[in-house]
């Protein structure tokens, strides 16, 4: 009875999103097929040297081709039937607060570099060979605006599902306040400061809202859990007991492909960037 759970335990990591040592995992669950049913153990003998010498990626193509968009041989018929919990970008797997923190550095830099260029050279030695140092700067900066799509994770990890809407409506809401209040006040500013002085504000308010942020921003319960030292189920468990319902996925292939096959993915997608694509460049 052992080894026959133990031979299930092997099948099952044959049906796992492939990672690194899947053509192991393959072997080891032909060897544990072999007494059991020779016929089942020779076919993944030709599987095995059939996907001899791919490399990961090529095997997750396979992989996703064959169950994610295949819907005879889905594996997650409940996923399909009644919804997911994935997370909205498995590359926040560290749960948004150390992105958020390196894009909020990222654009201190960018903004200190822009002062000392308008205070130190403006105007009298700006050249055209500074172009592609403020060129540089200028993306630095604005790396602040990609925490908008960072946080909406973070906030998401800490909401059930039922008020998604609500939640991430709201914050979306007050991020958007940013551009609009900036645009009615630059002009005061550089009437006031001069452009070298309204630089330097920016930069001040940004430092300030970037140690606000390192001080009280904090990652939702599962992965606080992990940075404490416990094990991936063992901090899903503690995590669904404080409520949290959304955790990641784990894998960016996957995540991806499985935000890609929702067709309210791709409407979201074009909104966002008319509305608030739009909206950023008419205020920049």
């Amino acid at each position: 009875m052992i080894e026959i759970v133990r031979l299930y335990d092997t099948f099952a990591d044959l049906l796992k999103y492939p990672g690194e040592g899947y053509p192991q995992t393959v072997e080891r669950c032909r060897l544990a097929l072999e007494e059991v049913n020779a016929e089942a153990a020779g076919l993944l003998a030709d599987f095995n040297e059939q996907i001899r010498g791919w490399d990961t990626t090529q095997i997750e193509e396979v992989f996703v081709q064959t169950f994610d968009l295949n819907p005879v041989c889905a594996l997650e018929v409940g996923w399909h039937l009644f919804g997911d919990t994935y997370d909205r970008g498995a590359f926040l797997t560290t749960g948004g607060r150390k992105p958020f923190l390196v894009l909020l550095s990222l654009s201190v830099v960018g903004m200190l570099g822009l002062f000392l260029v308008i205070h130190l050279l403006y105007p009298a030695r700006m050249t055209p060979d500074l172009y592609p140092l403020l060129l540089l700067l200028g993306v630095l900066s604005g790396c602040g605006i990609a925490t908008f799509s960072v946080g909406i994770s973070q906030v998401a990890y800490w909401f059930p599902q039922t008020r998604q809407g609500s939640v991430l409506g709201t914050y979306a809401g007050v991020g958007n306040i940013a551009p609009g209040l900036f645009s009615f006040l630059l002009p005061i500013a550089l009437s006031s400061w001069g452009l070298a002085g309204s630089y330097l504000a920016w930069l001040i308010f940004l430092v300030v809202g970037t140690s606000l942020y390192a001080l009280a921003g904090r990652n939702a319960w599962y992965f606080q859990l992990l940075a404490n030292g416990k094990d991936r189920e063992q901090a899903r468990q503690e995590a669904s007991n404080h409520g949290q319902e959304l955790f990641p996925a784990g894998n960016l292939r996957y995540s991806l492909g499985l935000s890609a096959r929702v067709w309210k993915t791709w409407f979201l997608v074009g909104i966002y960037f008319t509305t608030f694509g739009g909206f950023i460049a008419l205020t920049a």
